[in-house]
Protein backbone atom coordinates (compact mmCIF):
# COMPACT_ATOMS: atom_id res chain seq x y z
CA UNK A 1 0.00 0.00 0.00
CA UNK A 2 1.17 3.34 -0.55
CA UNK A 3 1.02 6.48 1.59
CA UNK A 4 -2.14 7.68 -0.43
CA UNK A 5 -4.21 4.10 -0.65
CA UNK A 6 -3.77 3.87 3.67
CA UNK A 7 -6.75 3.87 5.37
CA UNK A 8 -7.59 5.55 9.05
CA UNK A 9 -10.19 3.73 11.28
CA UNK A 10 -11.69 6.21 13.88
CA UNK A 11 -14.05 4.68 16.56
CA UNK A 12 -15.48 7.67 18.50
CA UNK A 13 -16.33 7.58 22.14
CA UNK A 14 -20.13 6.13 22.81
CA UNK A 15 -20.99 8.73 25.10
CA UNK A 16 -24.53 7.43 24.85
CA UNK A 17 -23.64 4.58 27.00
CA UNK A 18 -23.06 6.23 30.38
CA UNK A 19 -27.19 7.95 29.94
CA UNK A 20 -28.35 4.83 28.52
CA UNK A 21 -30.71 2.45 31.03
CA UNK A 22 -28.70 -0.10 32.10
CA UNK A 23 -31.03 -1.82 34.03
CA UNK A 24 -31.79 0.64 36.71
CA UNK A 25 -34.73 2.62 35.74
CA UNK A 26 -33.00 6.42 36.52
CA UNK A 27 -29.93 6.70 34.99
CA UNK A 28 -28.71 9.67 33.26
CA UNK A 29 -32.81 11.44 33.75
CA UNK A 30 -33.99 13.33 36.58
CA UNK A 31 -37.17 10.88 37.85
CA UNK A 32 -38.71 14.53 38.80
CA UNK A 33 -38.52 15.41 35.07
CA UNK A 34 -39.22 12.20 34.30
CA UNK A 35 -42.55 12.44 36.47
CA UNK A 36 -43.48 15.60 35.07
CA UNK A 37 -43.27 15.09 31.52
CA UNK A 38 -45.74 11.82 32.24
CA UNK A 39 -48.17 13.49 34.06
CA UNK A 40 -47.97 15.94 31.35
CA UNK A 41 -48.83 13.31 28.63
CA UNK A 42 -51.60 11.94 31.21
CA UNK A 43 -53.28 15.49 31.12
CA UNK A 44 -53.16 15.76 27.90
CA UNK A 45 -54.79 12.11 26.89
CA UNK A 46 -58.13 13.45 26.74
CA UNK A 47 -57.09 16.89 24.01
CA UNK A 48 -55.29 13.98 21.91
CA UNK A 49 -58.54 11.67 21.89
CA UNK A 50 -60.36 14.59 20.96
CA UNK A 51 -58.52 15.24 17.94
CA UNK A 52 -58.13 11.57 17.31
CA UNK A 53 -62.26 11.23 17.28
CA UNK A 54 -62.17 14.22 14.58
CA UNK A 55 -59.68 12.18 12.65
CA UNK A 56 -61.36 9.34 12.43
CA UNK A 57 -64.67 11.21 11.79
CA UNK A 58 -62.58 13.17 8.80
CA UNK A 59 -61.57 10.12 7.95
CA UNK A 60 -65.39 8.26 7.31
CA UNK A 61 -66.10 10.97 5.28
CA UNK A 62 -63.26 11.42 3.38
CA UNK A 63 -64.10 7.34 2.52
CA UNK A 64 -67.51 8.19 1.26
CA UNK A 65 -65.98 10.47 -1.05
CA UNK A 66 -63.42 8.20 -2.01
CA UNK A 67 -65.84 5.43 -3.05
CA UNK A 68 -67.95 7.80 -4.84
CA UNK A 69 -64.76 8.65 -6.77
CA UNK A 70 -63.75 5.00 -7.65
CA UNK A 71 -60.47 5.80 -5.93
CA UNK A 72 -59.82 7.95 -8.67
CA UNK A 73 -59.66 10.60 -6.70
CA UNK A 74 -55.60 10.73 -5.79
CA UNK A 75 -56.50 14.20 -3.60
CA UNK A 76 -58.82 12.65 -1.41
CA UNK A 77 -56.74 9.70 -1.09
CA UNK A 78 -53.53 11.91 0.24
CA UNK A 79 -56.30 13.65 2.94
CA UNK A 80 -57.18 9.98 4.22
CA UNK A 81 -53.14 8.61 4.48
CA UNK A 82 -53.30 12.31 6.42
CA UNK A 83 -55.92 11.56 8.78
CA UNK A 84 -54.49 8.00 9.21
CA UNK A 85 -51.32 9.17 9.66
CA UNK A 86 -52.38 11.43 12.73
CA UNK A 87 -53.90 8.37 14.31
CA UNK A 88 -50.68 6.17 13.56
CA UNK A 89 -48.96 9.02 15.15
CA UNK A 90 -51.39 9.44 18.38
CA UNK A 91 -53.08 6.37 18.64
CA UNK A 92 -50.52 4.95 21.16
CA UNK A 93 -49.81 7.75 23.27
CA UNK A 94 -53.65 8.19 23.59
CA UNK A 95 -53.94 4.47 24.83
CA UNK A 96 -54.97 3.22 21.97
CA UNK A 97 -52.33 0.58 20.14
CA UNK A 98 -54.99 -1.00 17.83
CA UNK A 99 -55.46 2.69 15.79
CA UNK A 100 -51.44 2.86 15.65
CA UNK A 101 -51.94 -0.77 13.80
CA UNK A 102 -54.30 0.18 11.71
CA UNK A 103 -53.47 3.67 10.91
CA UNK A 104 -49.98 2.46 9.88
CA UNK A 105 -51.68 -0.78 7.51
CA UNK A 106 -53.59 1.74 5.59
CA UNK A 107 -50.63 4.41 5.34
CA UNK A 108 -48.78 2.11 3.82
CA UNK A 109 -51.76 0.45 1.54
CA UNK A 110 -52.68 3.74 0.28
CA UNK A 111 -48.84 4.67 -0.34
CA UNK A 112 -48.48 1.20 -2.33
CA UNK A 113 -51.84 1.48 -4.62
CA UNK A 114 -50.81 2.56 -7.85
CA UNK A 115 -53.95 2.37 -9.52
CA UNK A 116 -57.17 1.58 -7.17
CA UNK A 117 -60.21 -0.48 -8.25
CA UNK A 118 -63.09 -1.92 -6.26
CA UNK A 119 -61.00 -4.20 -5.22
CA UNK A 120 -58.51 -1.76 -3.40
CA UNK A 121 -61.42 0.71 -2.28
CA UNK A 122 -62.98 -1.88 -0.43
CA UNK A 123 -59.90 -2.99 1.41
CA UNK A 124 -59.55 0.78 2.29
CA UNK A 125 -63.26 0.60 3.27
CA UNK A 126 -62.36 -2.41 5.49
CA UNK A 127 -59.25 -0.29 7.42
CA UNK A 128 -61.23 2.66 7.97
CA UNK A 129 -64.70 0.57 9.17
CA UNK A 130 -62.23 -0.92 11.75
CA UNK A 131 -60.76 2.10 12.52
CA UNK A 132 -64.08 3.66 13.32
CA UNK A 133 -65.58 0.47 15.47
CA UNK A 134 -62.21 0.72 17.37
CA UNK A 135 -62.23 4.35 18.38
CA UNK A 136 -66.39 3.94 18.39
CA UNK A 137 -66.08 0.94 21.25
CA UNK A 138 -63.19 2.52 22.96
CA UNK A 139 -61.24 -0.45 22.62
CA UNK A 140 -58.05 0.59 24.18
CA UNK A 141 -54.66 -1.36 23.88
CA UNK A 142 -52.81 -3.56 21.36
CA UNK A 143 -54.21 -6.68 22.64
CA UNK A 144 -58.05 -7.06 22.56
CA UNK A 145 -59.20 -10.33 21.24
CA UNK A 146 -61.37 -8.46 18.55
CA UNK A 147 -58.82 -6.09 17.65
CA UNK A 148 -56.55 -8.39 16.53
CA UNK A 149 -59.59 -10.63 14.75
CA UNK A 150 -60.09 -7.97 12.69
CA UNK A 151 -56.06 -7.34 12.49
CA UNK A 152 -55.68 -10.73 10.61
CA UNK A 153 -58.07 -10.96 8.75
CA UNK A 154 -57.28 -7.57 7.02
CA UNK A 155 -53.45 -9.19 7.00
CA UNK A 156 -54.70 -12.06 4.71
CA UNK A 157 -56.63 -9.71 2.42
CA UNK A 158 -53.50 -7.15 2.29
CA UNK A 159 -51.14 -10.05 2.10
CA UNK A 160 -48.74 -8.94 5.00
CA UNK A 161 -48.55 -8.68 8.45
CA UNK A 162 -50.39 -5.51 10.23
Amino acid sequence: MTEETKVQIINPPNRLKSVVDDGRSTKGVDPNLLAKAEKAMEDMKPQVEAHMRSEVAKLAELMGKVAASAGQDRALLSEMYRAAFELKGQGTSAGYGMLTRFGDSLCRYIEAQQNMGAKEVSIVKAHVDSISAIMGRSIKGDTNPIGLAIAAELEKVVGRPM
